[in-house]
């Protein structure tokens, strides 16, 4: 079993009494959010996969596969996890990262590097870059979607605001920019 996985799994039992309170106020509290989770890989087969993993674990995402439209869509919009490939055209993860932390939405996001690059420096770069966390490729999905959950912030909206203050969603993207037919809907309403 690898370290990474043993990690993931000591975390996921420290974290299984949070993941079952949000849980739980996801039927009792009606202005509980859904979160918004950005998934951002240039290679599409690795972005499916991080994609599917989370749905495996209940979660909704938007994929994209450039890391500047990742930052048009982070002006825009406010999410609660981001996971990032880290060897990316135009904008390494790394980059991303630091961009993603200066903005005032983002600061304090959690950060997920989902990487190739996993020795002790790229693990290193991730956390001096502003990474909360990494997990190594291939991943094991199950792995992945404990990740996500145990670093997943505890949300609820104000009222009946279905963005929980988080500002106007972006405009529709093509379908070239997602990365599955599985968008989260409530970045698509006004």
């Amino acid at each position: 079993v690898p370290p990474s996985t043993m990690r993931t799994l000591a975390q996921g039992i420290d974290a299984m009494p949070r993941i079952y309170d949000r849980a739980a106020r996801l039927f009792e509290d009606p202005w509980m959010l859904p979160p918004n989770i950005l998934v951002v890989d240039d290679d599409t087969i690795s972005r499916e996969m991080v994609v599917g993993a989370l749905a495996k674990g209940g979660l909704n995402c938007i994929g994209l596969s450039s890391p500047t439209m990742a930052l048009s869509v982070l002006e825009q919009n406010r999410f609660d996890l981001v996971l990032l490939d880290v060897m990316m055209p135009e904008v390494n993860g790394y980059e991303l990262c630091q961009a993603l932390r200066a903005t005032e939405w983002h600061a304090e996001v959690p950060v997920i590097f989902v990487t190739s690059q996993a020795d002790f420096l790229d693990r290193a770069r991730s956390k001096l870059s502003g990474g909360t966390d990494l997990i190594a490729k291939p991943f094991v999905p199950a792995e992945l979607a404990v990740k996500a959950l145990i670093h997943l912030p505890l949300r609820t909206g104000s009222g009946g605001d279905a963005h929980g203050g988080a500002g106007e969603p972006a405009a529709d993207h093509t379908t070239e920019e997602r990365s599955t037919e599985r968008v989260d809907t409530r970045m698509m309403r006004r």
